[in-house]
């Protein structure tokens, strides 16, 4: 979770060299795409997909006795820090969003 605001930079870069040679998706894509990212980031830890999924393989983890709760309980706090700090915020990875957005919204394709 802490590479998010670099993955989604990068995939904001692949976007843009895709765009360069002329290979633009249709809105509707552009739309759903922004929905789903504004969804996924606005969640809080316990209702977000990565958190859930983390909590379910380390409760699995926890019953085949390959770690202790006390484990467990510390991974997800990590877990939920990690959100707390680099998914929700997305500080540069926003901006660049909104100027991904802005340039698809205001330009015909």
């Amino acid at each position: 979770m802490r590479m998010f605001p670099r993955k989604i930079d990068e995939w904001i870069a692949v976007i843009d060299e895709s765009e360069r040679a002329g290979v633009v998706p249709p809105k509707v894509v552009i739309e759903q795409s922004l929905m789903q990212m504004r969804g996924f980031i606005a969640a809080r830890p316990g209702d977000n997909a990565l958190v859930n999924a983390l909590k379910e393989k380390l409760g699995s983890l926890q019953k085949a006795g390959r770690i202790t709760a006390s484990e467990r309980e510390i991974l997800m706090a990590d877990a939920i820090r990690a959100f707390d700090d680099s998914v929700q915020p997305g500080a540069p990875s926003r901006r660049s969003v909104s100027a991904f957005r802005y340039r698809r919204f205001t330009t015909s394709y």
